[in-house]
């Protein structure tokens, strides 16, 4: 059986979600010292081609921006919604329904933002739903306080902290 997030997920869905190269962030925000842009720069460092939705439609620097999930021309294999907790279940249903393969939510601290409707709408599709951590914490080098957050659930073992990458 599989090591289960207190949130939803496993340590081999966070696993299997960094092991693709095209990551979409819904919620990119134009501002620079956003956490969006931060998980952006930090992909980016991995080598990850990241693209980026953001219904205002904003212009980042190398980045190609979209206006809507829909709109998203290629395959959706990993799609991280960085919104705030009541925007995010609305945002995974419609990648549910534009054809993603993995939702990951940002949560923190192993809280759900998404219904369990939705987890079990996911389920029957064969996608796979992630809610409740931040995914820097599973990246190597995302330094401090990313690092402290990773060891402290790993101390108490409250999900799959382990570096994926």
């Amino acid at each position: 059986m599989a090591a289960t997030l207190k949130g939803r997920g496993t340590r081999e869905d966070v696993a299997e979600f960094l092991e693709q190269k095209r990551v979409v962030i819904v919620g990119l925000s134009r501002s620079p010292k956003s956490y969006s842009r931060l998980v952006l720069n930090h992909l980016r460092k991995r080598s990850y081609d990241v693209s980026g939705v953001n219904r205002d439609g904003v212009e980042i620097p190398d980045t190609t921006c979209f206006t809507s999930i829909a709109s998203v021309p290629h395959p959706l294999d990993a799609v991280l919604l960085l919104l705030p907790p009541e925007a995010s279940e609305a945002a995974a249903r419609e990648c549910l329904d534009a054809g993603a393969v993995r939702i990951w939510v940002r949560g923190k601290d192993g809280t759900v933002c998404t219904s369990e409707s939705l987890a079990q709408d996911c389920t029957a599709r064969n996608v796979t739903l992630m809610d409740g951590y931040c995914p820097l914490m599973f990246l190597d080098g995302s330094g401090f306080p990313h690092n402290l957050h990773a060891a402290v659930a790993r101390w108490f073992h409250l999900g799959p902290v382990e570096s994926a990458r």
